[in-house]
């Protein structure tokens, strides 16, 4: 599979790797923003002309990870999604996990991170939080797993099948109603 960034071994590493990413496509990459008044911080803040601002929480993944998962869950929705970023309010938030076992030449640990990467983004998607793949070129910002219309690429220099049909109001119609099903 064509990688977005190359192999990782910590969080800070996919935040620079992600950052350069997003910027050598065009995209605004502003890592460890804080909302004014507050001591939380947001790995990274992207804004694209035609998509609008995202933030995105990294997680670097060693083992299993599940109290991490649930950690960032809480971080998105209870502390940093509403909340002004460089003075614009950001709602549409993403969770971009690196599993180790992606780069294992073992299959059992490249088949349970797949199944990890697979598990991750369905709960996140389900709860109104978009999920990025590092290793997928193109990158995606995906909101729902089925929908072209709610994956934003970050590469849009170039033709994919998600280039066109992007529509960030069906994105925010979708985490809207899945904020209030969910009441957060």
């Amino acid at each position: 599979m064509p990688r977005a960034i190359s192999a990782v071994n910590s969080e800070n590493e996919i935040q620079e790797r992600l950052e350069q990413h997003f910027e050598r496509h065009g995209w605004v990459a502003i890592r460890e923003a804080s909302p004014r008044n507050s001591n939380v911080r947001a790995d990274l803040i992207v804004s694209h002309d035609d998509y609008g601002w995202f933030g995105i929480e990294t997680k670097y993944f060693d083992g299993d990870g599940g109290g991490k998962v649930a950690d960032a869950h809480h971080q998105i929705v209870s502390k940093y999604r509403g909340k002004r970023y460089i003075g614009h309010r950001i709602d549409l938030w993403a969770i971009c996990p690196y599993f180790s076992g992606w780069d294992s030449d073992d299959d059992w640990y490249k088949k349970r991170a797949k199944h990890r990467d697979q598990l991750i983004r369905e709960l996140f998607c389900r709860h109104g939080v978009g999920y990025a793949n590092p290793l997928r070129d193109p990158l995606l910002l995906d909101f729902a797993y089925s929908v072209a219309e709610q994956k934003v690429p970050v590469a849009t220099d170039r033709q994919t099948r998600h280039h066109e049909n992007v529509d960030v109001e069906l994105i925010r119609e979708s985490v809207t109603r899945k904020m209030r099903e969910y009441e957060y």
